[in-house]
């Protein structure tokens, strides 16, 4: 992968593509690019017009556990309307870090078995 293959599609809090959103889109690719919107340094969506369906991604970057429960409250809201309110003739997809532990409770045995490296889930 040669990054000058790649054109970035960023938000963050300063240019250097540190904590922040975005997409890497490679060349090949752009014309397939109908928009870009960069809500927050958390929050980004890019729509793609692909066949059979166009794809609206939704990448996030979640609060951390430790952070106060309003504003995790309030950004997973803001995730869940972005979401709700895309086109509904399009491929939804959420990817990012959604700062989430899985524990070894049993819900999750049938999918991580017990390797995980923390004990209990948290919240995210």
């Amino acid at each position: 992968m040669r990054m000058n293959d790649y054109v970035i599609y960023y938000k963050g809090l300063n240019d250097t593509h540190q904590f922040g959103t975005g997409f890497a889109v490679h060349k090949n690719l752009l014309s397939s690019v109908k928009e870009f919107n960069p809500i927050s340094e958390r929050v980004c969506t890019i729509k793609l017009n692909t066949k059979p369906m166009n794809m609206f991604i939704i990448n996030i970057h979640a609060p951390t556990e430790n952070k106060d429960e309003i504003d995790k409250d309030e950004f997973f809201e803001e995730v869940a309307t972005i979401y709700d309110e895309a086109p509904g003739n399009t491929i939804k997809i959420k990817v990012g870090d959604c700062n989430a532990k899985l524990g070894k409770e049993p819900s999750f045995r049938p999918t991580i078995e017990m390797h995980s490296v923390h004990e209990i889930s948290n919240n995210n």
